[in-house]
């Protein structure tokens, strides 16, 4: 057995007992898959029946983690079937001209500050039951952004734009940004595109 054969099992053997610590059960596979799918893309979906546990699993994968001073390194955002857009999660300018924040926008910046420190700290945004509305229109600017690449410092090539308006805030994402939605397939839902 190779040596980074017996430290993938460590690190294997590790999550496992910490997550049926918080009474979860999951497989080594199931593990193993999601956390080589955050290594590998940043961006997770994870699907299945209502109540087997993906919401937990990204929850407690991310409070296992080293975790801020203050607050979590994880946000979750319960998403609403009336979301046809993206100002619910990325803002907007108000009539008067200053751009509204969100509790979404908010957590990137703490992300991108965390990268710009090095604290080596990781970030997740978890998007519960995230094809209750069309993905495509209300995250189409993020997956724009993720689809841009990355640069050979970590970032984003393109910044996540979102306004063209003067003093609304341009963000390229950091490489410790992880995202990790959960779907449900049944009749309320949308089925996710290939781009997805």
């Amino acid at each position: 057995m190779s040596a980074a054969t017996a430290q993938n099992e460590t690190l294997l053997s590790c999550l496992q007992r910490l997550l049926m610590a918080r009474g979860l059960r999951f497989s080594d596979w199931q593990i193993a898959s999601f956390y080589t799918a955050l290594q590998a893309k940043g961006f997770v979906v994870l699907g299945g029946p209502s109540g087997m546990g993906k919401t937990r699993l990204a929850q407690h994968f991310a409070a296992l983690l080293p975790q801020p001073a203050e607050g979590n390194n994880w946000l979750f955002v319960a998403v609403r079937p009336e979301w046809r857009e993206s100002t619910a999660l990325l803002g907007k300018v108000a009539p008067n001209g200053v751009y509204e924040w969100t509790p979404f926008l908010r957590f990137l910046l703490r992300a991108v500050q965390s990268y710009e420190q090095g604290d080596g700290l990781a970030w997740f945004v978890i998007l519960d039951e995230m094809n209750l509305a069309c993905v495509e229109h209300y995250l189409a600017e993020f997956l724009s952004v993720l689809e841009s690449g990355w640069e050979e410092d970590g970032w984003t090539r393109e910044p996540l734009c979102l306004d063209c308006t003067a003093g609304a805030p341009h963000l390229r994402l950091p490489p410790n940004l992880y995202l990790i939605g959960t779907l449900n397939a049944d009749e309320t839902s949308y089925s996710l595109s290939t781009r997805v």
